[in-house]
């Protein structure tokens, strides 16, 4: 599928061969449903970090996403390709539980978000091409998501959902692979598209996150030809207002919109001319206006945001030696490094465990 550099696949799919020779979650309080409040200080957070085992021993895992209840998804190596996995975060020793795809063991699949129902969403080969899908709670079996009126024998993916169950993602709309974001009011409920910025016959869009009011973040192609971190607001009746472009930092080219939480504040990236990196947090009006912007500095990437004034993702990006790191939303320079050497993190819970990837193993971090 075609899209930004920064999709979950590519990431995960980057560590996968680069070591052989890759949000969700939503929904404030713990497990009683009660607030959880932030962090004194995010450097001063003590953080127990547990090994989420892989399929095979040693082999590549990622931990992607984790709920309020401790039940993380994400990817592991089985051997012959990629596979969806849950691990339950809670246990001392968390072993996989591989999440079938359509196509059975054999078939590729991954697993890109969990909502506090346990509903999974994600993407699986249905044989010839990934196709999006979701994991009703209790199962392990994948169930393809409708694609009605959408391009035939395009690719599609899922990859993020909220407590109400609305899923967004994406699916090809051309032969080019362009690909258009689109959003799931139900795991039955036929797609809807969401508005590109630009109309050009290249134009493509995908969205990564929906938060519990139905707002939407992403990337889109813009007029000008860059992509734009995005935004998609709900119109009331059902369908969603035209998209709103985040502002890149001064000087950048492009960037992305990953995660948000359920006050409009938006995590993404900004990237500069010469590739360099910024994480961004954008905090945004009801309207869709932007009323603050952070930026994190050069080679940061930020992936994860939560209620409970949390980010998450890493420092270091791109260089080999990357670091997955805690911030403060309204002091980012109150940071926490989570991992050593060679190590990201891509999902964050309201009671502040995040997980990911360190050397190829997926690992969840656990404030005592």
């Amino acid at each position: 599928m075609k899209g930004s550099n920064w999709t979950k696949p590519v990431v995960l799919l980057f560590f996968l061969f680069s070591l052989a020779a890759c949000g969700g979650g939503g929904g404030g309080g713990d497990e009683e449903g009660n607030p959880v409040a932030p962090p004194a200080t995010v450097n001063g957070l003590n953080l127990v970090i547990k090994s989420l085992a892989g399929i095979l021993d040693q082999a590549f895992g990622a931990g992607v996403a984790v709920n309020e209840l401790g039940q993380s998804v994400g990817v592991a190596d089985n051997g012959s390709t990629l596979q969806a996995v849950r691990w339950d975060a809670t246990l001392l020793a968390p072993a996989p539980t591989v999440l079938t795809g359509l196509a059975g063991d054999a078939g590729y699949s991954a697993a890109y978000a969990i909502n506090d129902n346990n509903i999974v969403v994600g993407e699986s080969s249905d044989g010839i091409r990934p196709v999006a899908v979701f994991w009703p709670s209790g199962s392990t079996v994948a169930s393809p998501l409708s694609l009605t009126g959408f391009f035939p024998g395009g690719t599609s993916a899922a990859y993020g959902i909220n407590e109400n169950t609305e899923i967004v993602g994406e699916t090809d709309a051309d032969l080019a692979g362009n690909t258009v974001a689109v959003y799931w009011s139900s795991t039955t409920a036929a797609p809807i598209i969401l508005d590109n910025l630009s109309a050009g016959p290249a134009a493509f869009s995908s969205a990564y996150n929906i938060n519990n009011f139905q707002v939407i973040v992403g990337e889109s192609l813009s007029t000008e030809g860059s992509k734009q971190p995005t935004v998609w607001l709900p119109d009331g009746s059902g369908g969603f207002e035209a998209p709103i472009a985040l502002p890149l930092l001064p000087g950048h080219v492009e960037g992305v919109a990953l995660d948000l939480n359920d006050s409009d504040e938006v995590a993404g990236e900004s990237q500069a001319a010469d590739g360099t990196v910024h994480g961004v947090a954008w905090s945004i009006a009801p309207d869709g206006s932007v009323v603050s912007t952070t930026d994190l500095g050069p080679d940061t990437s930020l992936d994860a945001i939560n209620n409970s004034q949390l980010l998450a993702g890493y420092i270091n990006a791109g260089s080999g030696n990357d670091v997955s790191t805690l911030w403060k939303s309204t002091d980012i320079t109150d940071s926490k490094e989570i991992n050593g050497a060679f190590s990201q993190a891509y999902g964050l819970n309201d009671k502040n465990w995040s997980v990911g990837i360190v050397n190829g193993q997926a690992f969840v971090a656990i404030p005592e």
